[in-house]
């Protein structure tokens, strides 16, 4: 027996193709980018600016409840700056490198990295055998000057009595004028033994102070040494001023020596922005200049004056350090922080210019609402340069005479979001028509009754038609085949 199978034909040959134009349609018409929030994930028509109409309209009385202001475009005198990177250092005049002045070991660390400290303030403890050498040296010498001191007394005392009596037996007849001036002939030279013997004491007395202060000692530390006649060989290290100890190298029981860096005590009070400027730069900047210094978080920014610019170009950056010194007493401003600087050169220039309160920034690209009509506002990205004292250049986006909302720019924003939908729907171009810029919205729909229908709609008809169909076809032709039995 011959079974002969269905065998498409005329009918499937051209159903097949005219059954996929659906399908391919459907496919066509599915959506191909974002929805206006574009929170699909594709990025093939997303708009630069989305979810804020173009324009928007508000009634006189709206204007007035959100205290819309508006300014006429023109230009403004701006100050020329020179923007430059810079950085925190800290200030030489108040930053304290504290070594030891002689080689010790550390007994006991007072304070701590980051802690703050004041004037005087002890930090550490350390032992020096060669502080109680230096000591004993001293101790010494003070007593073989006093012991001198208390010899030339004496003999001055003795020839002050010798002469006493000598004058007594002058008087009495008993001793001749000779004898009396021989008397005083000594007591002169007692006295000057005295007095050398004093100026040897307190010269000791200096030198070896001054020794012991290079050793490290303190005043109020040899005071308390001389008095009580104990030697001692600890060195107490004080803070020499007031700020926050930034350095601290040390460890208890370390050995360290005269040329070991242990603690750096910052004043942070008072500190240095230094802005690295190309040399072409430099003939705009005068010493006395304002200088402007912001942290990059933009969080924090303070006015401070040039007062040093450098005289050579730094071999690494080439550029040159223009100085400023900053009075931060919150400590915000810390050594070793990256900062943006701006030098305000003291010269203007006429530009185009707009208060920075009337600029709008939507996803990263600045904006200005322009009063376009009595109740009718209309947004246009802008192009902007320099700012200076509140006031921002519009290289592009603006023309003189414009009127340019000043006060009220984000609730015409906020309104906008809220009926820019109904706008749409009721004014394609009463929003802008292209939602932000460069697409219509209207991809993902078909224009019409149809345009309710989503395109993947189409595709799923298009597939099961397709089935259905074709399966009839395939039907009809295998009935009217021939089978051979």
């Amino acid at each position: 027996m011959t079974i002969r199978l269905p065998v498409p034909g005329r009918w499937s040959r051209l159903a097949i193709p005219i059954l996929a134009l659906p399908l391919l349609m459907g496919l066509f018409l599915s959506p191909a980018r974002a929805d206006d929030d574009g929170d699909d994930g594709s990025m093939a028509f997303t708009p630069v600016q989305s979810g804020t109409p173009r324009t928007v309209e508000v009634s006189p009385e709206g204007q007035r409840a959100i205290g819309l202001q508006t300014i006429r475009v023109s230009d403004h005198q701006l100050d020329r700056e020179i923007s430059a990177p810079g950085r925190i250092e800290a200030d030489a005049l108040t930053s304290y490198d504290i070594t030891a002045q002689v080689p010790a070991r550390v007994v006991k660390i007072l304070i701590q990295s980051g802690d703050r400290v004041a004037a005087g303030q002890p930090l550490a403890v350390l032992s020096a055998p060669e502080l109680g050498q230096a000591q004993a040296d001293l101790i010494s010498q003070l007593s073989t000057a006093r012991g001198e001191v208390k010899s030339a007394e004496s003999a001055l005392r003795l020839s002050e009595e010798n002469l006493r009596r000598q004058r007594q037996l002058l008087l009495a007849g008993t001793a001749a004028d000779k004898d009396v001036q021989a008397e005083q002939a000594t007591v002169a030279r007692a006295q000057a033994m005295l007095e050398t013997a004093e100026r040897q004491k307190a010269l000791a007395a200096q030198t070896f102070r001054a020794r012991l202060q290079t050793l490290g000692m303190g005043d109020a530390q040899i005071d308390r040494m001389l008095t009580r006649r104990q030697i001692s060989d600890t060195i107490t290290l004080d803070s020499p001023g007031p700020g926050v100890v930034t350095v601290q190298q040390l460890t208890v029981g370390q050995n360290v020596a005269p040329a070991d860096k242990l603690f750096t005590v910052t004043d942070t009070r008072h500190v240095w922005a230094v802005a690295d400027v190309y040399p072409s730069d430099l003939d705009q900047i005068r010493l006395g200049e304002p200088m402007e210094i912001g942290l990059p978080d933009r969080t924090q920014k303070i006015r401070a004056t040039v007062d040093y610019i450098g005289a050579s170009v730094d071999p690494l950056r080439h550029t040159v350090p223009v100085r400023a010194t900053l009075d931060a007493p919150g400590g915000e401003f810390k050594p070793g922080m990256y900062v943006g600087a701006k030098i305000l050169t003291g010269q203007t220039a006429p530009v185009l210019a707009i208060p920075e309160t009337g600029i709008v920034t939507i996803s990263g690209v600045p904006n200005a609402w322009l009063q376009v009509g009595a109740d009718r506002f209309h947004r246009e990205p802008l192009v902007i340069g320099r700012q200076s004292e509140g006031w921002v250049e519009v290289k592009d986006g603006l023309k003189v005479g414009d009127s340019v909302v000043t006060v009220g720019s984000f609730m015409l924003r906020a309104q906008a979001i809220k009926t820019g939908g109904a706008a749409v729907a009721a004014d394609p171009d009463a929003v802008g028509g292209d939602r932000d810029g460069d697409h219509d919205g209207d991809h993902d729909k078909v224009p019409g009754f149809l345009g309710r229908i989503p395109g993947f709609a189409y595709a799923l008809v298009g597939l099961l038609a397709l089935l259905a169909i074709g399966a009839l076809v395939f039907r009809f032709e295998s009935s009217s085949a021939d089978y051979d039995g």
